[in-house]
């Protein structure tokens, strides 16, 4: 895990968030960000050195030590994970729609189907 110190120099500023910006889109082309169906602008981006994921909804917040600690959507504060979101979002059509709902009447006529 990297550790990143807080710092008020802006060039520093400036160069934790290139870093970041790197570390993004390392893990974009990874293919490391997926959506998650049925739950609008929520994502999924798997961990990269630990087992599992974070569970992220897209501008607004992320399951992982870095965010919990300093991030801040609001403020433009975000973590990597946030920012593999929105390249993914970003670059891939359709990746920020909505996942269609199933169809209600689709499933009765199953049921039906098999009573009868």
């Amino acid at each position: 895990m990297t550790t990143t110190t807080i710092t008020t120099d802006p060039i520093k500023k400036i160069e934790q968030a290139y870093a970041k910006l790197q570390r993004a889109r390392e893990i974009y082309e990874a293919g490391s960000v997926s959506r998650i169906l049925g739950m609008v602008d929520h994502y999924v981006v798997t961990a990269s050195q630990e087992a599992g994921g974070y569970l992220v909804t897209r501008d607004k917040a992320c399951t992982c030590r870095d965010f919990s600690n300093r991030g801040d959507a609001e403020r433009g504060q975000y973590c990597k994970h946030l920012l593999a979101v929105r390249l993914f979002t970003d670059a891939e059509p359709g990746a920020a729609d909505p996942a269609p709902a199933p169809d209600p009447d689709d499933d009765l006529e199953r049921k039906i189907d098999v009573l009868f």
